[in-house]
């Protein structure tokens, strides 16, 4: 896609304050992810989402959004996308001027299955969020 603006990025600089946050809630939630794969950020990290062993996911779609208006959705941007409908809280960076109704969003998430003593946890990561207008 031609003139995307980047609304999110995980990747790149493991000192970003959005992957301190990540790696401090698979650190609470879902350790199994970081033994498994490292921490986001890492080197060890990269080597598997380039390797492709965490799954690489890009889904393009058209952006709505319902603000508190719409009492059915509340506060959400939803995205339609060939797999159905995301939704993510109207909030911090959805809120950005970029984000308008008919916008084309790609999402890139890894996606990642680990296998534990008490059956397999899945993960689902945006690690970039970019937005086009027209």
């Amino acid at each position: 896609m031609r003139n995307m603006t980047i609304l999110y990025n995980l990747g790149g600089d493991s000192d970003n304050a959005l992957v301190i946050s990540a790696n401090n809630n698979l650190r609470k939630y879902n350790p199994f992810l970081i033994n498994e794969f490292g921490a986001i950020g890492s080197s060890e990290w990269w080597e598997h989402f380039a390797s492709g062993r965490i799954t690489k996911k890009i889904v393009g779609s058209i952006a709505s959004i319902a603000p508190e208006e719409d009492d059915d959705l509340g506060d959400a941007v939803t995205i339609q996308t060939s797999e159905g409908q995301i939704a993510y809280e109207y909030d911090g960076f959805w809120k950005s001027p970029e984000v308008k109704v008919g916008a084309t969003v790609e999402i890139v998430r890894i996606e990642s299955t680990v296998s534990t003593r008490t059956g397999p946890i899945s993960t689902l990561i945006d690690i970039k969020i970019e937005i086009q207008n027209g």
